[in-house]
Order: C-alpha cells, then structure tokens, then sequence
C-alpha cells in the first residue's frame, strides 16, 4: 500500500513539474488579451479555457458503510487534502470564472488515524465524489468544497 502511495505522489509531482502554468495564477486578462481574444474568436464560441491546478479539498460530510450495522453513517469533516484539478474557466465580464472540473486529492483523515486518495467533480466551490481511505480499507462518499489556486 505505500509503494502505490509513493508512485502516485512521484507521479503527481513529475505532472506538476512538468506543467510551468500551474505554478502560477491565471492572468485577469486571460479572455482579453490580444494574443488569446484572437484565438479564441476564430472559435465562434464564448470565451473558454481548461487549466490543470492546484487545489484543496475540505470534506464536509463523508459517508462510510458500517460493516455491522450494513448502514451507511456519515461523519462531519472528516478529512482535508491537497491535489490537482482539471478545472474549466469561461469568461466572466473580462476576468477568468472556474465554474467546474474535477479533482484528484491526497487525503488526511482529521478525526481517525489515516489518510487517503479521492476523485471528486466541482461545481464553482462545491464538490461531490469518493475517496478509499487507507486507514479502514474501504471507499467513502463525500460531500465537501474545494479551494482552487
């Protein structure tokens, strides 16, 4: 279990190495700018863009299945990670608006031992999804927010 954790981690991080944007913050001009209005007026659509990011994820309800009762309980913020997102922007009165994408995240438990991996989908700072979480060897459903950079 923690060489798959280590070989995600290098691979995250050798994805984020490799992407010099995701470093940096989208520029407020991004939609207007002279070089980009040109390309994407050939489009003959409204102004878009997909950016890899980096975020982070606070889980505000999860939902575990309890093996005796068979019942799914949830737990309030049970976990806080870090990842990145494949987030769309479209152009919102000149200015960049993330209004969906979909993360991946490295996550810490908060109230148990343990930590865990998750995809979720956003929409603006709401996300929904699943994570498996190490610590009790099963797959959880989150409701939760997610912060993009």
């Amino acid at each position: 279990m923690k060489r798959i954790l280590l070989i995600l981690t290098l691979v995250v991080l050798s994805i984020a190495v490799s992407g010099q944007s995701i470093w940096k913050p989208i520029p407020r001009d991004y939609f207007t700018s002279k070089d980009n209005y040109r390309a994407l007026a050939d489009l003959k659509v409204a102004p878009q863009a997909w950016f890899l990011r980096w975020n982070v994820g606070v889980l505000a309800t999860s939902y575990t299945k309890n093996q005796v009762t068979d019942v799914f309980e949830p737990s309030a913020f049970g976990a806080v990670g870090v990842g990145l997102g494949y987030q769309h922007y479209r152009d919102a009165n000149g200015e960049p608006f993330n209004d969906y994408g979909a993360n991946i995240l490295f996550l810490q438990n908060t109230q148990t031992k343990g930590s865990g991996i998750g995809a979720y989908v956003n929409y603006s700072i709401a996300a929904v999804g699943a994570h498996y979480d190490f610590g009790i060897g099963q797959i959880c459903f989150d409701i939760g927010v997610t912060i993009k950079y």
